[in-house]
């Protein structure tokens, strides 16, 4: 595990199988439309001492460019992320995409490209986005069991992890071998 700094805020999508617990938290409904979520989010990041959060988690389920969260978001939906700029200032430092697959490119170029999806995000809330092409796992913290994750806390990605900056581009990868897709024969 490791530790989030606050002010932070975590998205948990009702349907995913964690809850991560962090100073601003908020559940969200499945018919939920990324635009209502992001404005949540854009009034919890004012209404902080620092009047912006060091970290978002999205807390859902995914599939490659896609976060399984409220209604769905995808890159056709990625521009609404520009609210969580303000005067050209960014309103979020980090952006944690906890959901499977999700930087994944399993179409270069379509609506499965993760990694343009990751990217587009980053560029539009000019911040930086850390996500993985692996599924995630939790095996200790379950929701189904009533558990949530220990405050300021998430488990470490599984596979291969990226890290876009605000101009899109990935600036810093790592892969854990715990449950990485790679073998050293690729």
């Amino acid at each position: 595990m490791f530790v989030i700094e606050q002010p932070a805020m975590a998205l948990n999508d009702t349907r995913g199988t964690t809850t991560v617990n962090m100073q601003i938290n908020r559940t969200v409904q499945p018919d939920e439309a990324v635009s209502d979520i992001l404005q949540e989010v854009v009034t919890a990041a004012k209404a902080t001492k620092e009047g912006k959060l060091k970290s978002l988690i999205f807390e859902c389920h995914g599939m490659p460019g896609e976060l399984q969260m409220g209604a769905g978001i995808d890159r056709s939906l990625a521009d609404r992320f520009r609210v969580l700029v303000v005067d050209k200032k960014p309103l979020v430092e980090t952006i944690y995409l906890r959901s499977c697959l999700v930087a994944r490119i399993d179409g270069p170029g379509s609506m499965s490209d993760g990694n343009l999806f990751c990217c587009a995000i980053a560029k539009y809330a000019k911040c930086t986005v850390i996500a993985s092409t692996a599924e995630q796992s939790q095996r200790t913290f379950k929701k189904s069991l009533g558990q949530s994750l220990p405050y300021g806390m998430l488990d470490p990605f599984e596979g291969t992890v990226l890290f876009y900056g605000p101009e899109g581009n990935v600036w810093n990868s790592f892969t854990n071998p715990v449950m990485t897709f790679w073998t050293s024969n690729e």
